[in-house]
């Protein structure tokens, strides 16, 4: 069992172990699901401690059908026939409220987001952690409101409202170890938003100038990088550059300033979404089936078409949740498709409906704020 939120814990906690499900899922229609490796997840509900989510922990090999076998990922993602499988599907932690979250080499890092109590009052949020491996969930801040989290080095960024006049907001920062002081580093107007982070500075979008600027992680000046961000853009950063889309045209810049490099013309209604270290990835506006690949150096353009809707990504595969009327498609299952294309395979079902997903070379993670819980597929 993995601690609940406030670190507490009772040894003698248990949950009943219903048999696990390790079937193929064929698609009804044009496409097969090839390996499909279904977890079946057990609630239960105990007097004595709450609502405890129990989810039942397996096995599955090395993720390649074909490779030497056994747990713990001995087959290095990028020799395995299928990459996007993984090893153990684990629960990292429950009874939370989760939103967004992100990761960083050691631990997962979340907003959790309790609802309204009884008498309409909003009830304070909680930025928390676990380490990746398991372990005991730290509250590292708790606020108000959180509006975006990153992090970078030893500390993890934040902004919240100010909760009083609508009109500023705050930066802030803590050791992401826990424990430490909260550090205010700039009061900022409350159309600033925080979008990364990195080891000299933060980066902020300003949705009413319509500019994107640097600031020193400590605070002070900011730089304006992009001067005229178009209004429905979406940005990322990598650790060289900056990348936006406006409505059919996607461009670069580097973070220290320059001259924006145009990378590529997209369909209308492309919105840029996830990264990797090669190539940015598109959602395609009311296509639940097709989606796009452009090469971060402006090189390639590859359309996909087989449902995987890039929720997210690594340099090994495109993770989603299908919407259930896309060929395969069924609600509360992950799917993941390899890089270099191929048919996607369900990864996990039973699992309800995953609010958003993030991975690494560690494994696949995400959350359900419906069931409270943080989950990892280990790799």
């Amino acid at each position: 069992m993995i601690t609940n939120g406030d670190g507490g814990h009772d040894g003698s906690e248990s949950c009943a172990r219903d048999d696990l499900a390790v079937d193929a899922l064929e698609d009804p229609g044009s496409m097969t699901m090839t390996t499909a490796r279904t977890i079946a997840t057990t609630l239960m509900i105990s007097a004595s401690i709450g609502l405890t989510a129990c989810i039942n922990t397996v096995s599955l090999g090395s993720g390649d059908p074909g490779g030497s076998g056994g747990s713990g990922g001995v087959v290095p993602l990028a020799a395995r026939s299928n990459p996007c499988l993984g090893d153990q599907i684990a629960t990292l932690a429950e009874n939370q409220h989760p939103t967004r979250f992100v990761l960083d080499q050691e631990s997962v890092y979340w907003i959790d987001a309790p609802p309204a109590n009884g008498l309409g009052q909003d009830t304070p949020m909680a930025l928390k952690s676990v380490p990746k491996a398991g372990g005991a969930v730290v509250v590292l801040a708790t606020a108000v409101s959180f509006r975006q989290i990153h992090v970078a080095d030893e500390n993890i960024y934040w902004m919240s409202d100010d909760g009083t006049d609508h009109v500023t907001a705050s930066l802030y920062s803590t050791p992401k170890s826990g424990g430490g002081p909260i550090t205010t580093i700039a009061t900022l107007p409350a159309h600033q938003y925080l979008v990364d982070v990195d080891s000299s500075s933060v980066y902020l979008e300003d949705t009413d100038a319509l500019t994107f600027s640097s600031m020193p992680r400590s605070g002070g000046a900011q730089t304006v990088l992009i001067p005229a961000v178009p209004k429905l853009a979406w940005l990322l950063v990598d650790a060289q550059n900056i990348y936006w889309n406006d409505d059919t045209e996607t461009f670069s810049l580097p973070k220290a300033g320059g001259t924006p490099t145009h990378l590529t013309s997209q369909p209308v209604g492309a919105e840029l979404r996830q990264q990797n270290t090669q190539n940015l990835y598109y959602i395609l506006a009311n296509d639940p089936v097709h989606s796009l690949i452009v090469a971060k150096n402006g090189g390639s353009q590859t359309p996909l078409d087989n449902g995987t809707i890039p929720m997210a990504v690594d340099d090994h595969c495109i993770y989603t949740a299908p919407w259930p009327t896309f060929p395969g498609g069924v609600f509360g299952t992950l799917v993941g498709a390899p890089m270099g294309g191929g048919v996607p395979s369900a990864l996990a079902s039973g699992l309800a409906s995953a609010a958003a997903m993030a991975a690494d070379e560690s494994g696949l993670y995400w959350i359900h704020p419906d069931s409270g819980l943080v989950m990892k597929m280990a790799r």
